[in-house]
């Protein structure tokens, strides 16, 4: 079996056959070779002896992986993985070629603030981009890029992004599903936004063209617009803002208990 993956795409070498009753086959029945001299990302050889014991019409699955990397070509050029048998004496036969794709999408972010009817972009602001069960995703940042730029890196170290000069940045590497954009800090003198906005991912995938297309929030891709705004900030409920509004309130009720029995008492004595 030969595999071919384009630059986009790391091999993790975790090459493991499964028989169709889900028996794992013994690895000494095969030989995985990375970077073969025939040019493939790597192939599998299994041997004679394991081939010769199998009956009629037996099928086997050959399972691995990839991991999309810093050189992936992100939105609608995918990134292809081909793969092909050669059989007989001296692998003389080979059979067509099958290929998948592996698409990835990207999201642009802008921090701004509003100056009368224009816009102006803000650097600092922080933000996490959170999965679907809230957890912090890591990113590595990918180096030379114009505006920056962080793909998904399970292994990464970066869990907060902050704007540029001209408030911005770019995730790349992401899969369709559900995301939380949160922001951590804002930009000094300004409120942090008070909850995550939403994001939501969707890709379909045209069999005829070949192509896929993606959507953000049921829209064109397009940048997500972060506005901060100066000002002060409500006290949040429970916090040390409405315990002092409380406490005052009870002194004022307090108060006026006070003053409305002082009255009766000297109305009494009238």
């Amino acid at each position: 079996m030969h595999d071919t993956m384009e630059a986009g795409l790391t091999f993790n070498n975790d090459v493991v056959v499964k028989l169709a009753d889900g028996t794992v086959v013994d690895p000494a029945n095969y030989t995985v070779t990375v970077s073969p001299a025939d040019g493939h990302t790597f192939d599998v050889a299994f041997a004679n002896t394991f081939i010769e014991k199998l009956a009629k019409g037996t099928q086997f699955t050959v399972y691995y992986s990839a991991t999309l990397n810093e050189n992936a070509n992100i939105v609608t050029d995918g990134n292809d993985n081909t793969v092909k048998l050669s059989y007989g004496e001296d692998s003389t036969w080979e059979t067509n070629e099958h290929k998948t794709t592996t698409y990835t999408w990207k999201m642009d972010v802008l921090k701004y603030t509003m100056d009368g009817t224009n816009k102006v972009n803000l650097a600092g602001a922080k933000f996490q981009l959170l999965d679907k069960d809230g957890k912090a995703i890591t990113f590595s940042a990918v180096a030379g890029a114009a505006v920056p730029t962080y793909i998904v890196d399970a292994e990464g170290t970066v869990t907060e992004i902050t704007t540029d000069a001209n408030g911005k940045f770019e995730i790349v590497g992401l899969d369709e599903g559900a995301y939380k954009l949160n922001e951590t800090e804002a930009p000094e003198g300004y409120n942090k936004l008070a909850a995550p906005i939403d994001v939501i991912i969707t890709s379909t995938y045209d069999e005829a063209a070949l192509t896929a297309e993606y959507e953000i929030n049921n829209d064109e891709p397009a940048t997500i617009e972060v506005e901060n705004k100066t000002g002060s900030l409500l006290p949040e409920t429970g916090g040390i803002g409405t315990t002092i509004f409380t406490v005052v309130g009870i002194l004022l009720m307090a108060a006026a208990v006070i003053v409305l029995i002082t009255k009766k008492r000297m109305s009494a004595f009238a």
